[in-house]
């Protein structure tokens, strides 16, 4: 059976008619079907192939991909395992419903989060007046009470300090690192028991 879509003739598995006599779903139905998977597989082969390029640069590892526009464009776990979106903005006490912030307002592009023990590193893309901005916090995993106090460090791919150490005291906002560009960056955060890690190449 030869299916032909966007131009290309495809070839189905030979056990796609057979699946078909057994089947009682419209033959588009199936088409569309095998259609959204062929998508998912082709996605999956090109994150595979990217991932696996990353690992061959310099930069041998990065646990996430995030655009200058401060979108995520991919993570090591999946953007659906590893992401949350909102449209809303953000408040102190995390994503809001509103749909409609204003100007002054903090409005969450993404977050990723990695957790070590009973902490949790989190970056969050921000849109804030217009300006794409980089949020690093420390959190309870359990709770998701902030964590303080915390350090930031922030290093390129060579181990070069980017910014000083920035220490986050008891009642400090989390710090927000403005205009991202492209890049291989480390971020650390460091607590009196522990650290974490995270490795983010930001691409236009």
């Amino acid at each position: 059976m030869i299916w032909n879509k966007n131009e290309q003739d495809i070839a189905l598995p030979d056990w796609f008619e057979a699946e078909l006599e057994t089947m009682q779903v419209p033959d588009s139905n199936i088409l569309e079907r095998f259609d959204h998977l062929k998508k998912d597989f082709l996605h999956a082969a090109r994150r595979s192939v990217q991932q696996e390029k990353r690992r061959q640069s310099a930069f041998s590892f990065s646990d996430a991909v995030i655009s200058v526009k401060g979108k995520i464009l991919d993570t090591v776990e999946g953007i659906a395992a590893a992401m949350t979106m909102s449209p809303g903005p953000v408040m102190a006490r995390g994503i809001t419903d509103d749909v409609h912030p204003s100007p002054s307002q903090r409005c969450a592009m993404g977050k990723i989060s990695r957790v070590t023990g009973t902490h949790c590193m989190e970056i969050t893309t921000l849109k804030e007046q217009n300006r794409i901005k980089l949020e690093v916090n420390l959190t309870d995993s359990e709770t998701g009470v902030e964590v303080r106090p915390f350090t930031l460090t922030v290093q390129d791919n060579q181990g070069n300090d980017l910014i000083d150490p920035l220490n986050v005291g008891k009642a400090q906002m989390p710090p927000k690192l403005p205009d991202p560009s492209p890049g291989y960056y480390v971020f650390t955060v460091l607590w009196n028991s522990g650290q974490s890690e995270m490795r983010i190449e930001i691409k236009d």
